[in-house]
């Protein structure tokens, strides 16, 4: 429940009007730009208890390899990243639920661009689909854009894109 060391960027990263020169993963199926949040139970966003800044590609009780005594369940999968100079792309491959793979196991993607914008890349999608939160939160908790709450709207080999809009 507990994000890695945060990794510096190769470039800054503009996110809800601030920039960024590193970011977290953590292993519940988030991305963010400031200090960890261990909460494993997912929440409706805006949401100031909720992580922030972060990215929720999937966010609920996930359980990779190096998984928690907290889990009943075995862990699955890994999560890592690789930076390049134009993007930075951030993996869950195989990532269980927390209560086994038998529940649920996840592969998708975060991706990072120097201009703001955000692939959620989702490759397979397996087993319990409707207990995560996906979206965007900034600093205060006060602004996000919430794609679902506690829904069944993931699915394989599907593509979100958040991106700030042209200057008119």
């Amino acid at each position: 429940d507990e994000a890695a060391e945060s990794v510096e960027m190769p470039f800054i990263f503009p996110f809800y009007g601030y920039n960024y020169s590193s970011f977290i993963v953590n292993a519940n199926g988030w991305v963010g730009f400031a200090s960890d949040n261990d909460s494993w139970s997912n929440t409706a966003i805006p949401n100031d208890d909720s992580p922030r800044p972060a990215i929720f590609a999937f966010w609920d009780d996930l359980n990779p390899i190096s998984g928690g005594s907290g889990c009943s369940g075995v862990g699955s999968g890994i999560v890592y990243y690789k930076n390049f100079t134009d993007k930075i792309v951030i993996t869950f491959d195989e990532v269980a639920y927390c209560s086994g793979a038998d529940d649920g196991l996840y592969t998708f993607q975060v991706v990072l661009y120097p201009t703001g914008k955000i692939e959620i890349n989702y490759k397979e999608m397996l087993g319990l689909l409707t207990s995560a939160t996906i979206g965007i939160q900034n600093g205060s908790g006060g602004i996000a854009q919430q794609v679902t709450y506690n829904q069944n709207y993931v699915h394989n080999e599907l593509k979100l894109v958040f991106e700030k809009s042209s200057s008119w």
